[in-house]
């Protein structure tokens, strides 16, 4: 291949490698479908088996299967570039006739994208069997859920390139280890600083006087984060093709 045609960005060659990632990962995905159908069928049987119908739950039943959907998702993207990790698998990884920017938008688009559709389109089904009104599946709390949702997997893809082994639980923990920091940082500020939590609580009802404000400024912040997180992903990726 041409070197003028790996320098200019291909979408043919972000859909080959879509390809090749569904391909490496066919068994994991399969595996994984099947484990969370599983568990998910066996807790809606175990709730309509064993509990009255005026005591079961539907919006619970939904919320945990909206988790498993969630916490399966980091699963997946923080192993969607296991081929770093392994000898036989880095160098040919790091010579695919492709550009750094289209291997990161390729793992993005099946990791993130594709699985979420999907994971979408199956828990839409799922309430529909269990007989949940689908319109209250449509919250603000389920949108605001999913951009939390969705700057975690931008995270668990950074931890994906950045680990070397145990993504999953190392990404895990670094996101522990953020949130002690950030909530004994936030404590210290309260205690110690006169008006900060005023000052706060002023600046979060500006953004939230509205429903287009709080919606406005959730999908900023959402893609301000993301995008933070994506670029890192580019820049350790690119640094560990030049090592």
């Amino acid at each position: 291949m041409k070197s003028t045609t790996i320098n200019s960005f291909s979408f043919q060659r972000v859909l080959q490698l879509c390809k090749r990632y569904v391909a490496i990962k066919r068994s994991m995905i399969l595996i994984g479908f099947a484990v969370v159908i599983t568990l998910i069928g066996a807790v809606t049987i175990w709730i309509f088996n064993f509990f009255p119908e005026g005591q079961r739950s539907l919006d619970g039943l939904f919320t945990i299967a909206f988790s498993l959907f969630h916490y399966a998702g980091y699963a997946f993207s923080s192993t969607i570039f296991n081929e770093l990790n392994e000898k036989g698998f880095a160098p040919q990884f790091f010579t695919l006739p492709a550009k750094t920017s289209e291997k990161i938008l390729s793992a993005c688009l099946i990791s993130y994208v594709c699985y979420t559709i999907v994971g979408i389109l199956f828990l839409y089904i799922f309430a529909l069997i269990i007989g949940m009104d689908i319109s209250s599946t449509f919250t603000m709390k389920n949108f605001s859920d999913l951009m939390i949702y969705t700057m975690l997997q931008s995270i668990f893809i950074f931890g994906a390139v950045f680990f070397k082994a145990n993504n999953f639980l190392s990404t895990l923990v670094s996101i522990f280890v953020f949130m002690i920091t950030f909530t004994l940082v936030y404590m210290g500020l309260r205690f110690y600083v006169p008006g900060f939590e005023t000052w706060l609580s002023g600046s979060l009802s500006v953004l939230t006087s509205s429903l287009f404000a709080n919606v406005a400024s959730g999908l900023i912040y959402t893609l301000m984060v993301s995008g933070i997180f994506i670029w890192f992903t580019f820049i350790r990726l690119k640094n560990r093709q030049i090592a």
